[in-house]
């Protein structure tokens, strides 16, 4: 251990590493632009999918609902039927 007067060594500068720029870049080093865009465009598609079916299952519950409900079922003589 130096003695606390003793000179440090000045610490050594990294040297510049222009190679550096030659080689591709790492994945980590890349915005993940596309990655978003993606992504944004897959929620897109599935909000307007989720949609669709829900007006879909909208419109089909209005069409099977019956035109006509019968309360009640009430018989009469007919004329053409006897019970003879």
């Amino acid at each position: 251990m130096p003695p606390d007067d003793a000179p440090t060594e000045p610490p050594t500068p990294v040297p510049a590493r222009p190679w550096r720029a030659l080689l591709p870049r790492k994945t980590q080093d890349v915005p993940h632009y596309l990655s978003l865009v993606l992504s944004l465009l897959a929620i897109g598609i599935s909000i307007m999918g989720w949609l669709q079916s829900h007006a879909s299952r909208t419109l089909a519950e209005e069409v099977n609902r019956p035109l006509l409900i019968i309360e009640g079922v009430q018989t009469s003589e007919s004329p053409f039927f006897s019970a003879s």
